[in-house]
């Protein structure tokens, strides 16, 4: 299993869960794209068994807000628990979904609870530090997909 099979999976599952979740589609999908020097946001949700690894959605303070404005119903102006929970929610079913996809290919993959990063920050990968990468255009926004997985 190579890191962009794993990246397709999060893709074609995000693809699906985010409109479930806020009402908006995906408007596009940007694949080695690079990625972003750092965001505001980020959740990051790690998974083990027959692969290990970890997704993490990452996002401006901007895009969060209205990410978890449009789960809430509602006009965010701040990252509190609230809010932070709906991202949680939204990596949570990204991974789920995902290990769904990746589970009728063979691979069996336990998923550890969402952590969410909030402000400036930037996250390196572990190991061979390589990952896979895809920008998500969504509402006008930029949601990336950042996939760092081998097999275990």
């Amino acid at each position: 299993m190579d890191r962009r099979a794993v990246l397709d999976s999060v893709v074609q599952a995000a693809q699906e869960i985010i409109p479930a979740l806020t009402s908006e589609p995906v408007d596009g999908v940007d694949v080695d794209q690079g990625e972003p020097e750092s965001l505001d946001v980020s959740v990051v949700v790690g998974f083990a068994a027959s692969l290990r690894g970890f997704l993490v959605v990452q996002m401006s303070e901007k895009t969060a807000l209205a990410v978890a404005g449009r789960m809430l119903g509602q006009d965010c102006r701040e990252l509190g628990s609230m809010e932070q929970s709906c991202l949680s929610e939204l990596g949570n079913m990204v991974m789920g979904t995902a290990t769904g996809i990746l589970e009728s290919d063979g691979y069996h993959l336990k998923v550890a609870v969402p952590a969410v990063v909030v402000g400036r920050h930037r996250l390196s990968a572990p190991g061979d530090g390589k990952s896979e990468v895809a920008r998500l255009a969504w509402g006008g926004e930029e949601i990336w997909l950042k996939v760092v997985a081998e097999e275990a």
